[in-house]
């Protein structure tokens, strides 16, 4: 990739690394009472452990997805390192074919 792309693609994560954060930041302090240190605690405490799970779980949704989009492109058949059975019929696929049907429908 040139410089130029490698730029760009930076600008946009960092752009999209802001906004988790701000939304993380708005999910943790909207309706949180600020005047009362152990209702503060108590909502922290019962929010902390979502917001994780909720990050872990967009993580591995776009892993998956890209890992799909990867796999699907052109020339990543013959890089395949599942070998087909020797009777020739394909193994059914995780990722959806392209075209958007699944290889199990």
């Amino acid at each position: 990739m040139n410089a130029t792309a490698v730029r760009a693609n930076r600008q946009k994560l960092a752009i999209l690394a802001a906004l988790v954060l701000l939304c993380a930041a708005g999910y943790m302090l909207v309706g949180v009472h600020f005047d009362n240190a152990k209702l503060f605690q108590y909502a922290m405490r019962i929010r902390s452990p979502k917001l994780i799970v909720m990050l872990i779980t967009a993580f591995a949704i776009g892993g998956a997805s890209s890992r799909c989009r990867w796999s699907d492109s052109p020339g990543r058949a013959a890089e395949s390192p599942v070998p087909y059975p020797p009777d020739g019929h394909a193994p059914p696929a995780i990722c959806p074919a392209p075209g958007g049907r699944s290889h199990l429908e």
